[in-house]
């Protein structure tokens, strides 16, 4: 598999979006053009890979890894007033046994970081059930787009 820079994923993403609200346009079991994604911020990280055709797994570590939940996201399509850089995931997350929402917001937009290197994604997640402080979270990330050769 080939890996194309964060540039042509970029590219791929244009006008594809995602949102769990109401009036979504469906994806009509196409596959989803929103590559595997990884990011983060100060003292957390995500990453986020497809599965299925509207399906992501999520991996969401806190503190530096010491708070730590997987879950499945799912793309509802897109809603009539997205703008087309915008990417929303949502899903549930187990906080001490339970269920909690959780959305992923991503934006091709850029983000630099505080060591001054700049990426082509800013990521929001916001969680609830976490402890106090964690969330929301706001960071930069990439997208890679893998091609079978």
């Amino acid at each position: 598999m080939r890996i194309l820079s964060a540039l042509a994923a970029a590219a791929a993403l244009a006008g594809c979006a995602a949102a769990p609200t109401p009036g979504a346009e469906p994806h009509a079991g196409r596959p989803l053009s929103i590559p595997d994604f990884q990011g983060g911020g100060e003292n957390w990280t995500i990453s986020i890979r497809p599965t299925h055709s509207e399906e992501y797994d999520a991996r969401l570590a806190w503190s530096d890894g010491s708070g730590q939940s997987r879950f499945t996201l799912t793309d509802n399509g897109r809603p009539a007033d997205a703008p087309s850089n915008l990417v929303l995931l949502s899903g549930e997350t187990p906080v001490n046994g339970r269920p909690q929402p959780v959305v992923v917001e991503i934006r091709r937009e850029a983000c630099t970081v505080k060591s001054g290197r700049t990426y082509m994604h800013s990521v929001h997640v916001y969680a609830e059930g976490l402890p106090a402080g964690v969330s929301p979270m706001s960071g930069c990330g990439l997208m890679a787009v893998r091609l079978q050769d």
